[in-house]
C-alpha cells in the first residue's frame, strides 16, 4: 500500500522573491494579479526560516507589539493565510524578509486608511479578507545592495471564497499518558 506522501521536496507556500522580482507559488514562478489576504489569521512574531525545514516562530502575544528575541538568528516576520484567485487556492505566506515585511505594512496602513478603521472598529475583519491586486514591485536601496518591495494595493474588504487553512499547532504540555 502506497501513502502518496510525495518528495520530501514538496512543499506549498507563496512569497515574493526580490531577486527574481517574482512570486514564487510551491517553488514555481508564477505571475499573480490579485490576492485575498486572510488578515484575521495574521500573526507577527519571530521567525527563524532556512530552505528545507520548517519554519520556527515565536509568535506575539498581541498582534504587532514584539516579544523576547529568542537569538540574533530570529528576524521579525508574519504569516498569513492567502487565497490566490487565479489558482483557485489557499496557501501560508511566511515571511522574515524587509520586502515581504514593507509590503504587508503597507497594505495593512492602506486599507486602515481607506476603510476609516477606528480604534473602536473590529480590526481586521472577521470572515473576510484584504483584496489586493499586485502592482509590480520598487527597488530600494539598502546598504550597498537593492531588494525589491511588492506593491499590493488595497482594493476592498471580500469575502472568503473557502475557509483559509489552519495552522496545527503543537501541543507539547505533557498532560496526556504518554511519556516522550
Amino acid at each position: 500500500m502506497n501513502l502518496n506522501l510525495g518528495k520530501s521536496s514538496d512543499t506549498e507556500f507563496i512569497r515574493f522573491a526580490p531577486v527574481l522580482n517574482s512570486w514564487l507559488l510551491d517553488g514555481e514562478e508564477v505571475e499573480l494579479e490579485y490576492l485575498l489576504i486572510a488578515a484575521e489569521h495574521l500573526e507577527t512574531g519571530w521567525g527563524k526560516i532556512q530552505k528545507g525545514v520548517s519554519p520556527l516562530w515565536v509568535w506575539d502575544e498581541i498582534l504587532g507589539e514584539p516579544s523576547t528575541r529568542p537569538d540574533k538568528d530570529y528576524k521579525r516576520g508574519f504569516r498569513v493565510p492567502v487565497y490566490l484567485p487565479d489558482h483557485r487556492l489557499w496557501r501560508w505566506w511566511h515571511n522574515t524578509t524587509l520586502s515581504g515585511n514593507q509590503a504587508m505594512s503597507n497594505l495593512w496602513d492602506h486599507a486602515v486608511e481607506q476603510e476609516n478603521i477606528t480604534e473602536d472598529d473590529v480590526w481586521p475583519p472577521v470572515d473576510n479578507g484584504l483584496a489586493c491586486k499586485y502592482d509590480g514591485s520598487v527597488p530600494l536601496k539598502v546598504g550597498r545592495g537593492t531588494t525589491r518591495i511588492p506593491t499590493l494595493t488595497f482594493v476592498a474588504i471580500k469575502p472568503y471564497p473557502s475557509m483559509p487553512p489552519s495552522p496545527v499547532p503543537f501541543d507539547d504540555s505533557g498532560d496526556d499518558d504518554i511519556p516522550f
